[in-house]
């Protein structure tokens, strides 16, 4: 989970890491290291919880995607 989470968040180019405090910029956080799941045994499946800020959402989505796609190609 560490090394897909980590590799995942490093080809974000325009979310940055952190919680929302209500300001403009979109932001991401890795759930699954925060708290415990209510059935860990359950889910394999990696959380994240995302503020959207005032990107355009076309841009945001392209940077999910691309992220996506390069830790797919780096697997």
């Amino acid at each position: 989970m560490e090394f897909f989470i980590k590799n995942f968040l490093n080809f974000l180019r325009l979310f940055k890491i952190g919680f929302s405090w209500g300001g403009y910029e979109s932001l991401i956080i890795p759930l699954n290291n925060l708290k415990p799941l209510k059935n860990p045994s359950k889910s394999n499946n990696y959380w994240f919880r995302i503020h959207v800020g005032l990107e355009s959402i076309d841009d945001l989505i392209n940077d999910l995607a691309y992220a996506i796609k390069k830790y797919e190609n780096k697997k």
